[in-house]
């Protein structure tokens, strides 16, 4: 039963496996770190100690936690959606619970419903000092999740620099490849190669993380590294429009003429889009316009469609002109 007495509206109360959305917001008026998690351990809203235990796990409320593992609640219990403690800790960012959880023996190779392990998803977070932890306790630096994402394409994809160099001075492969979680976040204008399967430097590339595309290279990433349809690095960038991507992949000695499964190029990639900043910079670096897709036909006849007409998207038939 709810308390009468309640302070926030009933429609906010969620599900206890979650995060509540004012949490972070709520910690002052709560007392303490605990957020909204810990508002609802002291008002007594739950009653299963393990869901006790992710809440508090979540909200960074280490004595809850230590007195709940004392009262006997199973360090390794599973969630119907995989969920762990250590993976609630991991995942939340709480090094101290984490830390507590490995010395009690938790198993840092536990998965989620995706997959992904503890280092996986503290890698996705941004999580370094966790990271570390977890590789000092034996985690598997290769764990893969369902689609393939390990550890160091997480960490590149999302841009955290230091975590990718930590990755790799331990040994990352830098070559796996993988699906990146989270592909309906894309820009509409990367879509395309949603669900696609690349490299880390591939998805650095897409996203637009120009420290850690140098870092991958300067590490020995293959910039001619390509996924299952032979997209490269290049391609993807040009996908996106990334000019200076372009340029820098094209220095680092990317191939301007490789062809994906279908006989696409990086111009066509560039051409499927529309971006003509980047099909300027393409033909300025000696991209051939005349090269001919299956399906597309070339890059100067998807310009000159019907449908290119000038509007938001389409290529203004005044730079049809001047590549023509």
């Amino acid at each position: 039963m709810v308390p009468a007495d309640l302070p926030y509206p009933t429609s906010l109360i969620l599900l206890p496996d979650f995060f509540h959305p004012l949490g972070d917001c709520m910690r002052e008026q709560n007392g303490g770190p605990c957020g909204f998690y810990g508002g609802l351990l002291r008002l007594g809203w739950m009653t299963d100690p393990e869901r006790q235990l992710l809440a508090a796990i979540r909200a960074g409320d280490l004595p809850a936690t230590q007195r709940l593992l004392k009262e006997g609640v199973d360090i390794g219990f599973t969630t119907s959606n995989g969920t762990t403690p250590l993976i609630a800790a991991a995942e939340s960012g709480r090094l101290e619970i984490v830390s507590l959880l490995l010395e009690l023996g938790a198993d840092p190779s536990v998965r989620d419903k995706d997959g992904l392990s503890p280092l996986a998803l503290a890698a996705d977070q941004g999580q370094s000092d966790i990271v570390e932890l977890l590789l000092g306790r034996g985690a598997d630096l290769e764990a893969q999740g369902k689609r393939g994402a390990r550890p160091l394409l997480l960490a590149a994809q999302r841009g955290h620099l230091s975590i990718v160099e930590l990755l790799i001075d331990r040994g990352a492969e830098l070559e796996a490849a993988g699906i990146q979680p989270g592909d309906i976040d894309l820009l509409p204008d990367q879509r395309a190669t949603a669900g696609a399967s690349g490299t880390p430097l591939m998805w650095a590339v897409k996203n637009d993380h120009m420290e850690v595309v140098k870092t991958l290279v300067r590490k020995g990433a293959k910039v001619h590294s390509t996924g299952p349809s032979r997209a490269t690095p290049l391609m993807w960038a040009a996908e996106a429009g990334r000019c200076d991507m372009i340029k820098f992949l094209l220095d680092a000695g990317a191939d301007l003429h490789a062809r994906d499964l279908v006989g696409c190029t990086a111009l066509s990639y560039a051409g499927r889009h529309m971006h003509y900043p980047a099909i300027r910079t393409l033909l300025d670096l000696g991209a051939f316009p005349f090269v001919i897709s299956p399906h597309e036909g070339t890059v100067l006849g998807q310009a000159a469609y019907e449908d290119c007409t000038p509007g938001e998207g389409n290529f203004p038939l005044d730079q049809v002109r001047a590549i023509k």
